[in-house]
């Protein structure tokens, strides 16, 4: 288990099974959330379409999210983004 270092939410360390990136992504299910998680294989998923998260719900999966998303202190851990 691991935990945010700023508010201290546990989370888990996950890499993203398309692009390779990790990401901290919630341990407490959210019934907003969009990531699917494969603790075995150590990776998450996002599913984008809204009715790829319905289809996920009603097949009984338990979606989670990223927790730069709700984390009260995420501005300070985020990086800046590349100009276009």
């Amino acid at each position: 288990m691991s935990a945010c270092r700023s508010c201290r939410a546990p989370v888990w360390r996950l890499r993203n099974d398309n692009t390779g990136n990790t990401a901290p992504i919630e341990q407490r299910a959210d019934p907003t959330g969009n990531v699917l998680v494969d603790l075995d294989a150590g990776t998450y998923h996002v599913l984008g379409r809204p009715a790829d998260r319905l289809a996920a719900r009603a097949a009984g999966m338990t979606l989670h999210r990223n927790h730069f998303a709700g984390c009260p202190q995420a501005r300070q851990w985020a990086r800046p983004r590349a100009h276009r």
